[in-house]
């Protein structure tokens, strides 16, 4: 046996933390690449039943503001996403952390950057949570009001009926926590958590989240069904006095929106991104790495036999499910370049092995 799945195994037989079956072995080694035009993306969305790529190499139309592409699959070229600059951010509008919305627009951050100044703010830098509709243009603002922090507010989840949402907010790599979204604005989570046996609650990090070193709690994602709420937590930052330069392996929980008692699932997942539940409710998908950050690549956790399984190997930065038993992805080509910023392709990879 060879050394590594030996500490893994030891690993799993004096703790708690492998209860789940892992599987290592990439069931999907091939996949196939779908016809995209050639482009830097950086996020891949599933929105009313087509593919929608958006590159991260934006086109300049004027100093200070900037406009993201995009393409769908089977586009020759990439279309340009007009956005508007808003007259009150005098420095910079942005548009970023795109993701696809349950009513099948696409969400987004408008970073408002030199806007109206205030104590708590004097730069008057604020971030809007807006929801842009792809065929008719339109952007409305779905969170009343700005978000949490300009620099902290990112990615977020809501429920089927976009009644209520998750959004998490980060400050680097070691304090995170979530709070609420929803129509009328911004509330604090009262929340327990714990890992490890060691508890904190999401609410003390909602104000205090850069004073204060707790458990870290990201990576939203709300099942289709509406009857999960998934995110990754962890307690390693209060372990290690929250030390920036480490990183901290995350659990998987899911939570019950009704019930509200977060359970874990998973452990020992390191740099997890881009959650995204199975169209049937039944599968998790995310990027990341398993067992010392050896492991990286696509993660499937199938409910049905509580099993984590890695698709494929390799360098990504975003995914979306294509039907209930296959996944496309942003796929690095360059692995010796870091991810972002790099030629991206995009492909697809079937799952059926895995469900049989």
């Amino acid at each position: 046996m060879h050394k590594r799945y030996f500490y893994v195994l030891l690993v799993c037989l004096i703790s708690a933390g492998c209860a789940n079956p892992v599987s290592f072995n990439n069931i999907n080694d091939n996949g196939h690449l779908l016809a995209f035009p050639s482009a830097s993306y950086t996020d891949l969305l599933r929105v009313n039943n087509q593919l929608v790529a958006i590159a991260g190499n934006r086109i300049q139309n004027e100093p200070g503001h900037d406009r993201p592409e995009y393409a769908l699959e089977g586009d020759l070229n990439l279309q340009t996403l007009s956005f508007p600059d808003d007259e009150n951010c005098h420095n910079k509008t942005e548009y970023g952390n795109f993701q696809p919305l349950p009513d099948g627009r696409v969400g987004m951050i408008k970073d408002c950057l030199g806007g109206s100044g205030s104590p708590s703010n004097p730069l008057g830098d604020y971030r809007y949570l807006l929801a842009f509709d792809l065929d008719n243009q339109e952007i409305t603002q779905i969170v009343d009001g700005p978000l949490s922090d300009r620099r902290t507010a990112g990615g977020y989840a809501w429920n089927p009926e976009m009644t209520l949402g998750v959004q998490e907010k980060g400050v680097g790599a070691t304090r995170a926590t979530l709070y609420w979204i929803s129509p009328d604005g911004i509330t604090e989570m009262d929340i327990e958590i714990e890992d490890d046996s060691l508890i904190w609650n999401l609410k003390d990090d909602f104000v205090n989240l850069e004073r204060i070193c707790s458990g870290m709690a990201d990576r939203p994602a709300w099942s289709p069904d509406g009857n999960t709420i998934s995110f990754f937590a962890s307690s390693e930052p209060i372990q290690k006095d929250c030390q920036t330069h480490l990183i901290y392996r995350e659990s998987l929980y899911f939570m019950d929106p009704k019930a509200l008692l977060p359970t874990k699932i998973l452990e020992g997942i390191y740099d997890p991104i881009t959650p995204e539940w199975s169209p049937n409710s039944e599968a998790l998908a995310f990027l990341g790495c398993y067992d010392s950050r050896v492991q990286c690549g696509i993660w499937v956790y199938f409910r049905s036999d509580g099993k984590l399984t890695k698709i494929v190997s390799g360098e990504f930065i975003g995914i979306a499910w294509t039907s209930d038993s296959s996944i496309a992805a942003l796929k690095c080509n360059k692995q010796d370049e870091i991810c972002y910023g790099s030629p991206t392709e995009v492909w697809e990879y079937s799952l059926d092995s895995s469900l049989k």
